[in-house]
């Protein structure tokens, strides 16, 4: 077991428990702690519902569930348990109590009480409503605000770069025509509701305690939280049928879209340079279309660093791609003009230069002011002129959510660029996953203010590459799966390759130019110590795609399975990814298959050959390439 939990995730570190929870029409699983995917008849209602604890630097607790008891009836289901942990950042104790009690009747009611051993200072604890994006983006939605006032209004379409909604109590929408569903949250306020799709979370997530309030604050030791939250249904849920089981999901592949498959690149840090060049020969065989490379300013030893990365660059074959962040602790033409001679001196000819204030590194929600700087006008005109000819980029070099608060003036720009990481505010197989499902937002809501000006994500990773939120990511020393890490151990492992597939997979239907994605080697290299790792054949078949023709590809449940098409000369290639942990039967339609590879838990670290056939079934994580 522990191999296929290497091969699987590239830690051994147990898997949680799921435990199925049913009372009729509805249904429920209970992990770590928590309730997740709340379907009635198979309609998802609720994406999560969960007590949590968030340190000074907004990283998770992971508690150990205790004394944990099941009681399933005719009519519905009893959990109690205690949930027991430590913050990341401190270390701070906190135990908390929780029972969970389902019925046809009466819905799902979950409470929660707990205490800190000593004082806690938390960016947020308390409960967490999470609204899927099926069947409620841009639907309506009934809000109940603390003073019984109902406002009738919408869940954004466009990704909302501030808070949907605030000051409520409840919140009601139909996920099933006739049925109305409601969730009530008690025992503290005032709540509110943000756009979760920023942070690549697939959901919208209602909280505890308003972010205009200070964070982190402190709770004393000893102060007990009590929170209540429910879910309700009107008319009743009774009689209604439970949902089919799953079946085998099909995918139908079809004619151009219009649009090319992105350029393929890889991303390194001063630090990496060393490890980069030390495997730049293996990695090379990735073909990757640029060198993502991010310096500050000041730098040590600039005219050495770029020497390196020019170097690198070349041994991969890459256009060096550079991302130049300005401490502005001079003018911007001077601290730009000190990189542009040193790259001259190193032999770098950077094929494109993207610019950022260092101060936009960091995030500003609605609570803290942004700190003053220099407009961005200014700052591109000096990046003109230090690189004349180059295409220029702006927008974050940090993620999504903070361009979408502070839109760059894309009419002085070339490309624009932001980020993204998949563990931000959950690590679970399950969550990290479902980020996959944000992409489209994310991309189509890009696209709403920047139009048609080419558009490039990275880097793109499951693990974070710095922590815009806090002082620093969090600790990982056993590579457990945990947010906000650098090292998320599944980057290595055939799980990072069928998530990369995925992003990649959206990214082609999404009209991107280019994705940065991994690094050559280090926490998030595509090359480790025994070799390439799964996520490296991925890319390396993506990037010889780089500018084919995108063909329509639907898969009948994008949940479970994301599929990928291209024109690649005379012939048409699908990659399917499955996004489960179980084995997945796949049909294929609008394609004569002439040749299968697979890579899967049998086969990780290499292509295996098997038959053509218009089905096709695929293990856990597995990633497919269909050619015909």
């Amino acid at each position: 077991m522990t191999d296929r939990l290497l091969t699987l995730y590239g830690t051994d570190e147990p898997l949680p428990e799921e435990i199925p929870l049913e009372a009729g029409p509805l249904s429920a699983l209970f992990t770590g702690g928590a309730l997740r995917s709340i379907k009635l008849q198979g309609v998802e209602v609720i994406r999560g519902l969960y007590f949590l604890v968030r340190d000074r630097n907004w990283a998770t607790l992971v508690p150990e569930v205790k004394d944990l008891t099941v009681e399933r009836r005719a009519d519905g289901f009893s959990v109690t348990f205690t949930c027991d942990g430590t913050t990341p950042s401190d270390g701070t104790r906190f135990v908390w109590r929780g029972r969970i009690e389902g019925s046809v009747a009466a819905g799902i009611r979950f409470e929660a009480a707990g205490k800190a051993e000593a004082d806690l200072v938390t960016a947020r604890t308390g409960f967490i409503v999470l609204h899927p994006l099926e069947k409620v983006v841009g639907c309506p939605v009934a809000i109940e605000h603390s003073d019984g006032r109902i406002e009738e209004t919408a869940f954004p379409d466009l990704i909302d770069p501030l808070q949907s909604f605030f000051d409520l109590r409840a919140m009601t929408h139909e996920p099933v025509p006739g049925i109305r569903a409601t969730c009530r949250m008690a025992g503290s306020h005032p709540w509110e509701t943000e756009d979760h799709r920023n942070w690549l979370d697939a959901s919208f997530k209602t909280y505890f305690r308003p972010l205009g309030l200070p964070w982190p604050y402190t709770v004393p030791a000893g102060e007990e939280i009590h929170q209540v939250v429910s879910l309700t249904f009107e008319p009743s849920i009774a009689g209604l049928e439970p949902a089919p089981a799953d079946d085998a999901v099909t995918v139908a592949v079809g004619d151009r879209t219009g649009g090319t498959m992105p350029e393929i690149g890889l991303a390194v840090t001063p630090e990496e340079l060393d490890g980069g060049l030390a495997v730049a020969n293996a990695v090379a065989r990735l073909g990757a279309q640029t060198l993502a490379v991010r310096i500050a300013a000041d730098t040590k030893d600039l005219p050495g660093v770029l020497r390196k990365a020019a170097q690198l660059a070349a041994a991969l074959g890459a256009d060096p791609a550079l991302e130049i962040v300005l401490p502005l602790r001079a003018a911007p033409e001077v601290e730009l003009d000190l990189v542009a001679v040193a790259a001259a001196a190193a032999g770098l000819e950077p094929a494109s230069v993207a610019v950022s204030p260092e101060v936009d590194l960091h995030s500003y929600p609605p609570s803290i002011d942004r700190p003053p700087s220099l407009p961005l006008e200014a700052i591109y005109a000096a990046a003109r002129d230090a690189f004349p000819g180059v295409p220029l980029g702006g927008g974050m070099f940090s993620f999504f959510t903070e361009l979408n608060r502070r839109r760059p003036p894309v009419e002085l720009l070339d490309f624009v660029q932001h980020a993204t990481a998949a563990n931000v505010h959950a690590a679970d197989d399950r969550s990290v996953m479902e980020t996959l499902e944000s992409l489209p937002h994310v991309f189509r809501s890009t696209r709403a203010f920047v139009g048609d000006l080419a558009y490039r994500v990275g880097p793109a990773n499951i693990g974070m590459a710095f922590n815009p939120y806090g002082a620093s990511t969090a600790p990982n020393p056993h590579r457990h799966k945990r947010t906000m890490v650098s090292d998320d151990p599944r980057a290595g492992a055939l799980f990072g390759a069928a998530w990369a597939a995925g992003y990649l997979a959206r990214a082609a239907q999404g009209g991107l130019d280019g994705v940065t994605m991994a690094a050559p080697a280090g926490p998030f290299g595509v090359m480790g110590e025994d070799g390439p790792r799964p996520a490296f054949h991925v890319l390396r078949g993506f990037a010889a795609l780089a500018g084919a023709p995108v063909l329509q590809a639907a898969s009948s449940d994008p949940q479970r399975l994301l599929a990928c098409a291209a024109q690649r000369g005379g012939r048409r290639e699908l990659w399917l990814a499955n996004l489960t942990a179980a084995p997945l039967e796949v049909r294929i339609a609008g394609l004569r298959a002439a040749s299968l590879q697979v890579l899967d838990e049998t086969s990780p670290r290499a292509w295996a050959e098997r038959g053509p056939a218009a089905q096709v079934v695929l293990g856990a994580y597995a990633v497919a390439r269909v050619s015909g």
